[in-house]
């Protein structure tokens, strides 16, 4: 017989029956073992026990459009940095320490490897609620408070444990949102002084600015262009008057050149007595024509030249000078004309000639006391002197007026002309003044609700963790869950009874009962003959079954002498085991 071909028979359900009963003692050992392995788990594995605190974090208590806080995170990543922050090397091997946990565990362990097992023992679970977002106004997932625990042996250490880890959360979040009060107040203080300088620097700048170019400013426009009218207007007024001026001062010279200055005098006898300037002009004439005749020292010269001497100190120089030249130019005229007639060695050339030479000396020779000159008398020639002076007043202020309003017209089209200029940097300047104000209030602001957040943080008045559930002392261990461990125990304990039946039928090549006999040989056997057990056999079975017994009582003996000697006395696990299972 074949493995394939005892595998192609169907066992019928009284034949699963037999093959149990025929391989009852290893099915009964392999469930014996399982479920004495499952016992023993149950009883002896170390109980575990949690210490959790429930922390609720509730919001600030002065609404937010009142004062608004800095802290701008959610309160699960708050949680998660603060959890961070928390879990550092130093804070878990100071709890190590204090606590003495693990003794057995520390020598043989390496940091990390501790670290790591401490880490595996806390928990933390986030408990969220449905809440109604008052930003949008649509329901959504907010945390509300999260479970902070501990696992250990001892459940004193848990709590103790747990109540350390709570302070640490609770102190870290107090620190942490105080630091970020402080350091966004500090910033944006910094921040608001800066700009402060900016400010007051860029006002210094300007206030320079408007003093350098303090009448070309945009608002002086108007007034420029209103000046720069009237001046041009003005400046039009004092041409006209100064053309009139000078048209009145050509006028009066042509006038006072046709008066004489003294007054015609007659004498007793009613002839007309000739003025000191007449007669010198008459002798000046009467002397160039007798130079021409006679030598210098003729009577009649030297006699003319007395009188002349005489009545030179009567007269001012100028007046002799200017008659002089204008006999000399009267006396070039007539030279001009008699030359284009005679030539120059005629008589009457050489004549005009000596004249001219003569009158050019008289002129040249000064006269002294000539600057004494009497007041002329003639009441026409001084009224004429008198509107000439005013009229020169009038033109020395009318050209000064003039110079005066040109060169203010110059600067006010200067100041036209640099408007758009000084404009645009004034307007550049004025725009970065009103930016860096409104930035410096802008911050300003904030640096006010920065401080209100400060001294929200500080009062503990915002956003806080509260403990609403600490850490108690637990009764009742979270592992093992022994009732689940025997369970599994039972139901794994069958199932390796079967597996080792079926092990046993696969590896044994005999064929049991008489259906089997048919199904290989096609025919049905003749007679079956049963089993005889003989006395022998019986003999043997009864000792198998009391060595299978006394096997059994051994084995728990030495399990029970193990358990005293290595784990704990069995008094104390008799009355551990009653308490856990309620006996």
């Amino acid at each position: 017989m074949t493995n394939d071909t005892a595998t192609e028979y169907q066992l019928t359900a009284r034949e699963y029956v037999d093959v149990l009963v025929r391989r009852r003692n290893a099915f009964l050992g392999a469930v014996l073992a399982v479920l004495l392995t499952a016992v023993a788990l149950s009883a002896f594995l170390p109980s575990v026990f949690r210490a959790t605190a429930t922390i609720l974090i509730e919001q600030q208590e002065i609404p937010p459009d009142l004062v608004r806080s800095s802290i701008s995170s959610y309160a699960d990543q708050r949680i998660q940095t603060i959890n961070q922050q928390v879990m550092t090397g130093e804070n878990l091997l100071n709890l190590v320490k204090k606590f003495d946990l693990y003794p057995e565990k520390r020598d043989r362990m390496a940091r990390e490897e501790l670290l790591e097992e401490i880490r595996d023992k806390i928990s933390m679970n986030i408990v969220s609620a449905e809440v109604m977002d008052p930003r949008r106004g649509l329901p959504t997932k907010a945390t509300i408070a999260f479970k902070l625990g501990f696992d250990d042996r001892s459940p004193v250490k848990a709590h103790h444990v747990a109540n350390e880890l709570v302070s640490l959360y609770l102190s870290e979040n107090l620190r942490s949102r105080t630091e970020l009060a402080k350091g966004a107040t500090a910033f944006l203080s910094d921040e608001a002084d800066r700009l402060s300088k900016d400010v007051a620097e860029l006002e210094s700048k300007l206030a320079a600015y408007k003093e350098a170019h303090v009448n070309e400013l945009p608002e002086q426009l108007d007034i420029n262009m209103q000046l720069y009218e009237r001046t041009d207007r003005e400046l039009d007024d004092v041409r006209r008057s100064l053309r009139a001026a000078e048209d009145r001062k050509l006028y009066l010279e042509s006038e006072l050149a046709v008066q004489n200055p003294y007054q015609t005098l007659f004498s007793d006898t009613g002839e007309r007595m000739l003025s000191p300037n007449d007669r010198v002009k008459a002798l000046q004439s009467e002397l160039a024509s007798k130079v021409g005749i006679y030598s210098e020292d003729h009577p009649d010269i030297q006699r003319i030249r007395k009188e002349l001497a005489g009545l030179q100190a009567q007269i001012s120089d100028e007046d002799r000078k200017r008659d002089l030249a204008a006999q000399i130019d009267e006396k070039k005229g007539e030279l001009a004309a008699i030359r284009g007639r005679y030539s120059d060695d005629h008589p009457e050339v050489k004549a005009l000639a000596a004249q001219i030479d003569a009158l050019i000396q008289l002129m040249n020779e000064s006269v002294p006391g000539a600057s004494a000159r009497p007041a002329p008398t003639n009441p026409a020639y001084v009224q004429l002197k008198s509107q000439l002076d005013a009229n020169g007043l009038e033109l020395t202020s009318l050209r000064s007026n003039k110079a005066r309003l040109e060169a203010k017209l110059s600067e006010v089209e200067a100041r036209l002309q640099t408007a758009p200029q000084v404009e645009k940097e004034y307007r550049d300047l004025t725009r970065e003044l009103t930016n860096a104000q409104a930035k410096y209030s802008e911050v300003r602001n904030k640096a006010m609700e920065a401080q209100l957040a400060q001294s929200l943080e500080a009062d503990r008045k915002g956003e806080r963790f509260n403990l609403i559930d600490p850490p108690q002392v637990p009764e009742k261990p979270v592992s093992p869950n022994r009732v689940l461990i025997l369970s599994l125990g039972a139901v794994l304990s069958i199932l390796a009874g079967v597996i080792t039946v079926a092990a046993y039928e696969a590896l044994d090549q005999r064929v049991f009962g008489a259906p089997m006999v048919t199904h290989l040989l096609g025919a049905a056997p003749i007679g079956v003959i049963p089993v005889i057990w003989t006395a022998a056999e019986r003999a043997r079975a009864k000792r198998n079954r009391l060595r299978a017994i006394g096997g059994a009582g051994a084995l728990a003996l030495i399990a029970a002498l193990a358990i005293h000697i290595f784990v704990m006395p069995l008094d104390t696990a008799w009355f551990v085991l009653a308490r856990r299972y309620g006996f």
